[in-house]
């Protein structure tokens, strides 16, 4: 059997680790819930500031390609293409336009390539100034989802959609109306990111998210993260998951870190998401040196209740083993016992019955 000294040392520990364990344990996870609730809005705020951005750098593009498109250049070619029957003096036009869009080409730094088109998506010229340029845009012209072309000349919207050319590019395409406000073509331009993946690069420094833009598939368009690529996609079911949690955070395996904290912000002007991810590791730091901090806590006071539990174990089983070995020598014979008295408890008071017993 069990010792009194050793349970009141389990008593002791059990009084002790039970309380400190479940206070803890809940001071865990509302610690827990509070950081990712806090990751979450900072991440949040990180994907509207890049929405921003973004809309930011399109809207400055956009306003330039209106203008071309409302250039008189642009809008006299279209009408004496449409007008001309020689195919000599149509070329001639032709290359007036395409020279044209060359030297404005050359004034703005985000555009790679022009091209006007006819009312049925023929191009009539183009400032591409490769063949790669020139096929790319021939080929997005084919497969351009109808809600960027569709639409009455008069209510027709700005078009924007977003493909790879040698890098993450974005076509703005824009009706060229006549001054009675008939359509007589397109104008598109094919816009070179470069200048936004520096701003992006640029926001980072500032913050503790890597910033992806994805495609409709889940493949890398832009990234702030070096490391990543055009060839890099995003897990399908992650990614399914990130879009219907709309802006709510999840923990998976990244894209920028083994372990990641992300939110997916849907941008509307263009077929992109807004992927924002923290490393989940720097996100349990904080946690995890309160978890480091409260163990060795629980240590302390397990050490000190071991040895408060052990002297008070001892101060009571002490005397109990006196009476015991006082009352095996009477067992045996011997009379002359006499128990020396220093404590005045339920102890002291047995102790002092037992010598007026041997007493008598």
């Amino acid at each position: 059997m069990k010792s009194i000294k050793s349970k009141i040392v389990l008593f002791a520990l059990i009084a002790t680790l039970l309380p400190s364990a479940g206070l803890g344990l809940l001071t865990f996870w509302q610690n827990e819930a509070l950081v990712n609730d806090g990751v979450t809005r900072e991440l949040r705020m990180l994907a509207d500031n890049v929405s921003q951005q973004l809309n930011g750098w399109l809207d400055e593009n956009v306003l330039a390609v209106r203008a071309l498109a409302a250039s008189n250049p642009v809008i006299e070619g279209l009408h004496a293409s449409s007008q001309l029957e020689n195919s000599a003096d149509t070329a001639q036009t032709q290359s007036v336009m395409a020279s044209y869009l060359s030297s404005v080409m050359s004034k703005l730094d985000n555009i790679v390539a022009l091209a006007i088109l006819d009312p049925d998506w023929q191009m009539m010229a183009s400032s591409a100034a490769t063949a790669e340029a020139g096929e790319a845009l021939k080929n997005w012209l084919q497969t351009a989802p109808l809600s960027t072309i569709d639409g009455s000349p008069s209510t027709f919207p700005a078009g924007v959609e977003a493909y790879y050319y040698m890098a993450a590019t974005f076509n703005i395409i824009f009706p060229v109306l006549s001054d009675d406000n008939t359509l007589n073509g397109y104008l598109v331009a094919t816009l070179d990111s470069g200048t936004l993946a520096r701003q992006l690069r640029e926001t980072r420094k500032f913050s503790l998210g890597e910033i992806i833009l994805l495609d409709q598939a889940g493949k890398v368009f832009l990234s702030s993260a070096v490391q990543l690529n055009q060839a890099t996609t995003l897990d399908q079911g992650v990614f399914s998951v990130l879009r219907e949690r709309d802006q709510e955070s999840l923990v998976y395996d990244g894209l920028a870190y083994s372990r990641a904290i992300g939110v997916i912000h849907t941008y509307e002007k263009a077929p992109l998401f807004i992927l924002i991810e923290r490393d989940y590791t720097d996100v349990q730091a904080a946690w995890v040196e309160l978890r480091d901090r409260f163990l060795i806590l629980i240590a302390i006071l397990i050490a000190m209740v071991t040895v408060l539990s052990l002297y008070m174990g001892h101060t009571i089983v002490a005397p109990l083993e006196k009476l015991i070995a006082a009352a095996r020598s009477i067992v045996n014979g011997k009379l002359d016992v006499h128990l020396q008295v220093h404590q005045y408890d339920e102890i002291g008071q047995l102790a002092t019955m037992f010598n007026q017993m041997t007493d008598a």
